[in-house]
């Protein structure tokens, strides 16, 4: 373990409280120099160090940075065997997953999960030519990498691992901040009208065999407002879950995601792939709403009857006709005022 390392297990144990550089060093048997290089490392980290005169360092009781330690001490998930990844910046997390399955880095596991997490996405993106605005420091990025052995799959199965994901940051959202969050079908959460959260799935399957080759879920989060603000074109559209740093709500947010996506993921190897269905209708807000489809050359309302078994929404639109609307034009799909 670095001198790094111990400085913030000590500190990290012992919130609030403060240690002098003197104390540390002579816990640590190395010098004050050492101790000052140390603290300004994890500062520059993102962690909220005080440093006051005649007193010296505490770590603040309000700090949110990625950790893995953090992460697996909130967990209840032993099933699977997870590997993290946690970085400063990337293009996207999902693009990240997919480029450590072309270089051969994975094979296929089924209870080997690879978890990459990111403060910062340079292109992180959504359905179709969507981008997610994914700013330093104010959400969570995540995906998760799954290469499971000889799994039966299709584009429906696709569809449930997006809902699962979707429902599973939803619950993790709803249990952290008690506040009220709903799904709007098929991928994205919303709070108080307005957009926090969106889910992409994306991989291959072997069309010869059937089995799939990899899947990645990949989440993004505005946890917090951004510090120069949403672009113009997001203004009205995006929101954020709190006004100010939730003590180390990254990592307890990505645990309790694990906790409830791997808890369903199980299931769904085991064939059950619909055991999060009723969970996911409760907390979705689009149903028995009156929807406006917009494609190419049409716009038309219509009224949400239902969630079919292959999760697409059953609707009946103004004129009588009825249709069963799929992920592929959910990004057209808005709720009517």
């Amino acid at each position: 373990m670095s001198t790094r390392e111990k400085i913030f297990s000590i500190l990290d144990s012992n919130k609030g409280t403060y240690f002098s550089g003197e104390q540390l060093a002579s816990e640590l048997g190395v010098s004050r120099a050492a101790i000052w290089k140390a603290i300004k490392t994890l500062q520059k980290s993102g962690y909220k160090i005080d440093a006051v005169t005649n007193k010296g360092y505490a770590l603040s009781c309000c700090n949110d940075v990625l950790n893995e330690s953090h992460i697996r001490s909130y967990l209840k998930t032993d099933s699977f065997n997870l590997e993290f990844q946690i970085k400063n910046e990337v293009t996207s997390t999902n693009q990240i997953a997919k480029d450590d399955v072309l270089s051969g880095k994975y094979q296929h596991n089924n209870n080997h999960i690879v978890v990459i997490l990111s403060d910062k996405q340079t292109k992180g993106r959504g359905h179709g030519d969507h981008k997610f605005f994914s700013p330093d420091g104010t959400g969570l990025y995540m995906s998760l990498l799954l290469m499971p052995c000889k799994l039966p799959f299709s584009k429906t199965d696709s569809r449930f691992l997006t809902c699962i994901g979707t429902l599973s940051m939803c619950k993790a959202l709803i249990d952290l901040s008690n506040k009220k969050i709903g799904i709007k079908w098929l991928n994205d959460l919303f709070l108080d009208k307005k957009k926090i959260s969106g889910v992409l799935t994306e991989g291959a399957f072997d069309m010869d065999t059937g089995f799939l080759e990899y899947a990645v879920v990949g989440c993004g989060v505005n946890l917090y407002p951004p510090s120069e603000g949403f672009p113009d074109e997001l203004q009205k559209s995006a929101g954020y879950v709190w006004e100010e740093k939730f003590d180390d709500a990254r990592n307890k947010i990505c645990a309790l995601f694990l906790d409830y996506f791997l808890g369903y993921y199980e299931r769904f190897l085991n064939g059950d792939k619909l055991c999060f269905a009723k969970e996911y209708e409760k907390l979705c807000n689009t149903l028995g709403k009156t929807i406006t489809v917009h494609r190419q050359n049409s716009c038309q309302k219509a009224l949400v009857l239902e969630l079919d078994s292959k999760l697409r929404l059953h609707v009946l639109y103004n004129d009588g006709k009825e249709d069963y609307l799929t992920n592929q034009v959910s990004n057209i799909v808005t709720i009517s005022k």
